[in-house]
């Protein structure tokens, strides 16, 4: 996932890539990290989004396009919960 930040990863294509089915796949995630795969995805991009703004000087538009949020109002309203 942390490679794939700019990407919107679908469970269909995480599930693939571990060579499980999807409810395989959202169950042991879940087990592990106590949150839903995309889920955890989102708050990876959250917790990117907020080194990008602490340490740079892009502005949120540009955080937005480089985590592969398309609307810049929609990533200004994202939550990962």
């Amino acid at each position: 996932m942390l490679e794939n930040l700019a990407k919107i990863l679908t469970l269909n294509e995480l599930s693939n890539e571990a060579g499980l089915s999807v409810s395989q796949y959202s169950a042991l995630f879940r087990a592990r990290t106590q949150n839903a795969p995309l889920t955890y995805f989102t708050l990876l991009k959250m917790q990117k989004s907020c080194q990008l703004l602490a340490n740079t000087t892009l502005r949120i538009k540009e955080v937005a396009y480089q985590l592969g949020f398309t609307d810049p109002y929609y990533f200004s309203r994202v939550s990962p919960s």
